[in-house]
């Protein structure tokens, strides 16, 4: 057997084809266009794109495994594809003072939705790109959304990792792309926790973080149960600490990364 860094050599190796070969599917030209109408196509935003297409694989994992299939599934995969098409703008904007609080992106949201409008995707895909955002008290409800919020919540780079670690670590200021802490986008993501989301729609006073967190665990919850009932390997002693009757489902990432590295493998 490859020990791990040869299995994320081999991991990368079929990533990368399969990321080149997405981007070059007639079947996603619109995906492509979004990307091109949000700037991220130059290769010093690779990381963007591929943090969307990663999220689009888990979401298709997740709704596999649950049962979920037909529109609801393909809005759930456009959606993720989507989730951060015109990030850039967002960021650029909060970084010179322009977007100081989660009221001034309002106008910048509803322009990414006409956006996607005038490239012919669903209302039903629109809605779902900003499910990975808490705006209700403790999260979104329905399955592709929670598969949206959990997927964008536990990619780290390329990778899936334990969500309560990448919040720590996002605040400290980690950059999954130059695999190091910054110390600049440490404050920049203290402020974005502490104060651009106070307010918000079933956040109150606390801290985004906080909040992400919770929602975060109730999804893992709720799904973990649902595939308790879906998927025999879930009796399996290796994940008794995710589905077992004193298990984490905290640890839900654990099991999707190995369905994900499964879906990789032979794609």
């Amino acid at each position: 057997m490859p020990d791990f860094d040869e299995s994320r050599v081999i991991f990368e190796k079929r990533w990368q084809e399969y990321v080149n070969n997405f981007l070059a599917s007639p079947s996603n030209s619109k995906v492509f266009k979004a990307y091109e109408s949000g700037g991220i196509l130059s290769p010093e935003n690779r990381n963007v794109v591929e943090h969307q297409i990663m999220a689009r694989f888990v979401v298709e994992v997740l709704c596999d495994l649950c049962g979920v299939d037909g529109n609801e599934k393909e809005d759930g995969l456009t959606a993720a594809s989507l989730h951060d098409f015109n990030v850039l703008e967002e960021k650029f904007g909060r970084r010179n003072g322009k977007y100081k609080h989660y009221r001034d992106i309002e106008s910048l949201k509803e322009k990414d939705r006409n956006t996607l409008r005038e490239l012919g995707f669903s209302e039903e895909a629109i809605s779902l790109t900003d499910a990975n955002i808490t705006h209700e008290e403790g999260g979104p409800k329905s399955l592709t959304a929670m598969f949206l919020f959990l997927a964008d919540a536990c990619i780290s780079g390329t990778k899936i990792v334990d969500i309560r670690k990448r919040f720590a670590d996002t605040r400290m200021g980690w950059r999954s792309d130059k695999k190091r802490i910054d110390d600049k986008t440490a404050q920049e993501n203290a402020y974005y926790y502490d104060h651009f989301w106070k307010g918000a729609p079933g956040h109150g006073d606390r801290p985004h973080d906080e909040v992400q967190l919770e929602t975060a665990a109730r999804i893992c919850s709720d799904l973990v149960g649902i595939l308790r009932e879906k998927q025999a390997d879930t009796k399996n002693p290796k994940y008794a600490r995710i589905f077992g009757p004193n298990g984490d489902s905290n640890l839900l990432p654990e099991y999707i990364r190995d369905k994900v590295n499964e879906k990789v493998a032979n794609v």
